[in-house]
């Protein structure tokens, strides 16, 4: 396709899952077709219930039993004779003549000869002088008895209207019950067929005409962008009215994991030569998961022991509050620190030891994107190490790319198949054309055809039991972070050791000099990662044989439970010894 856009063929498969509705529904509007179709032609009375067949020859003998000249022995003239008499043959035995002697013939006075004409097919055989006829009758005795009527008529008129030639009979007619329709019953399946094709037809047709991002290779291939993490999708996980990262004591979900691992590369990427790192994450629409993406990143940092100020400034469209409070007060959020009726200490909401939150109220009037609001946030962000911004999509509002006078960096959110890779290629130019350094890609709710994506599994008894529990009315949970007295010490000891040395800060957008190296290198970093968790500075023996896939493993692991905080040669012989069983 244009503009480096490829087709795949598990693209091509994915659509056509994604749409298994539509082809489920145009199969079933085929076969209603079908079955409609034939039932008009049983009321309009041009179906019958049987097929009566017989075949027979077309002659040049006389009645009296001589051929042409009155000779009694046959020769080669006789033969081509009867062929060219076949379609003058043909066109008396559908004629009313002789259709009307037929039908005194069997008993069938009431028998229109119109009507029998619609239900006689006369087909030749070859090019000979053979014909093969077939009658359609919804009695399969009278419907012997009238082609026997034809054949006998035939035999009588035949010569007198031709003045040479008959018919003889080579099998005589028979009857065979057609079920469900006869003919016309293959057109149940030509139509089922039909509406399945066109519902294949559909989905590649939208595939082609509006393609979206289908391929985590695009990320980088076609839009330029490093990808620093992919959130699986997982309904249960973020499901509405629960907490993004409330777990309740369930076990611990794959997206989760790759939040843990995402503030790890983002750590990685900020470095650490800067006390402070300002970011806005945004995306190209509404929708694409921009607001979970900075609240699970917010406090995945905390955990790791940064101090973390999460902000909504999506001031049109606040959603932040909802997902750690129950209800925003209008005296602890953005709104009334900008309007004076609040101090930064009043307004700023502390979650955790380590993670606050300054929401926003949705008023009639949204806070505007002026000098006035980056001073208040300047203000306030100096003392935190991580401030993350929860931004307006850039497609929506332009005034996001004032956030440059006060963020370093963007973090730039893509939904799986959601918004159209042309859309998500004009947003990225503008980030570009403003000025501002794309650290990566986030592609938030990837799926599969058999994850789940299309056909989801029923939930289990314990989240049949969990989700009671938060009916609709009851309070928002907390993350599992906050009101956690000892996470918070944790992460309060956690911050008095020395933050880890950066691998190197580079962009992630292609086409740049200094990107180059830094796309496609994600195992290599994580790898480096892991070794600057190491306090000594060197790779321990249990780390060096690892894999790049076991890295990837023992990373997810240590940002989920924790264990990175701890050092010492235990927690080394611990992981060695768990992929040594792993491997067993």
């Amino acid at each position: 396709m244009n503009d480096g856009i490829q087709i795949r063929i598990g693209d091509l498969l994915y659509a056509v899952a994604k749409r298994w509705k539509w082809v489920l529904a145009l199969s079933f509007v085929g076969l209603g077709l079908g079955i409609a179709l034939n039932g008009l032609t049983y009321i309009r009375g041009k179906h019958m219930n049987y097929e009566i067949t017989c075949s027979a020859a077309v002659t040049s003998q006389s009645a009296a039993g001589t051929f042409t000249g009155n000779s009694e022995y046959f020769n080669p003239n006789d033969f081509y004779l009867a062929q060219d008499m076949v379609d003058a043959a043909e066109y008396v035995l559908r004629s009313d003549r002789l259709l009307t002697d037929a039908a005194s013939r069997a008993g069938l006075l009431n028998a229109d000869p119109k009507t029998i004409r619609d239900l006689l097919e006369i087909s030749r055989y070859h090019d000979t002088q053979i014909l093969e006829m077939t009658l359609r009758w919804n009695n399969g005795d009278e419907g012997i008895r009238l082609l026997s009527g034809i054949l006998d008529a035939a035999k009588a008129i035949l010569p007198e209207t031709l003045m040479i030639g008959a018919v003889s009979v080579i099998d005589a007619p028979s009857a065979v019950y057609l079920m469900s329709g006869g003919m016309y019953s293959n057109l149940w399946g030509f139509l089922i067929i039909a509406g399945f094709l066109m519902g294949i037809g559909i989905a590649v047709l939208d595939l082609i005409m509006r393609p979206t991002l289908l391929n985590l290779n695009d990320v980088e291939d076609i839009l330029g962008l490093e990808t620093i993490g992919t959130i699986p999708r997982d309904d249960w996980f973020f499901q509405k009215g629960r907490g993004i990262l409330v777990k309740d004591g369930a076990k611990s979900s794959p997206a989760e994991q790759n939040f843990a691992s995402s503030a790890y590369i983002l750590q990685n990427l900020l470095g650490s030569k800067e006390e402070n790192h300002c970011l806005y994450i945004t995306s190209s629409a509404d929708g694409e998961g921009k607001t979970a993406v900075s609240a699970n990143l917010a406090i995945h940092l905390s955990d790791m022991g940064k101090k973390v100020l999460l902000l909504d400034l999506d001031t049109r469209n606040p959603s932040l509050g909802g997902l750690f409070l129950d209800a925003v007060d209008y005296s602890h959020s953005l709104n009334a620190l900008y309007k004076g009726e609040a101090t930064p200490q009043e307004a700023v909401i502390s979650l955790t030891g380590c993670l606050d939150f300054l929401p926003t109220v949705l008023e009639r009037s949204a806070i505007p994107m002026d000098q006035v609001l980056f001073d208040f946030i300047s203000s306030i962000s100096g003392d935190y190490e991580y401030v993350l911004i929860d931004a307006p999509p850039v497609g929506r509002d332009s005034d996001t790319l004032s956030l440059n006078r006060i963020a370093s960096v963007v973090l730039f959110v893509v939904r799986y198949d959601m918004v159209t890779l042309y859309e998500i290629q004009k947003s990225i130019e503008k980030l570009d054309k403003s000025g501002t350094r794309i650290l990566g890609c986030i592609v938030n709710g990837t799926q599969s055809f058999w994850d789940g994506g299309f056909f989801a599994e029923k939930g289990t008894k314990d989240k049949k039991q969990d989700k009671k529990k938060h009916k609709k009315g009851a309070p928002m949970p907390m993350p599992a972070a906050a009101g956690d007295k000892e996470r918070v010490k944790e992460n309060d000891k956690a911050r008095q050791k020395p933050a880890p040395e950066a691998a190197g800060k580079k962009s992630g957008r292609r086409g740049r000099p200094e990107a180059k190296e830094a796309a496609g290198a994600g195992n290599r970093r994580l790898r480096n990662l892991l070794e600057e968790l190491d306090e000594t500075g060197s790779s321990p023996e249990w780390m060096t044989q690892m894999s790049d896939e076991e890295a990837v493993s023992a990373l997810l692991r240590m940002g989920t439970d924790g264990s990175w905080k701890q050092d010492g040669p235990e927690t080394a012989g611990a992981y060695e010894r768990e992929e040594s069983d792993q491997r067993e």
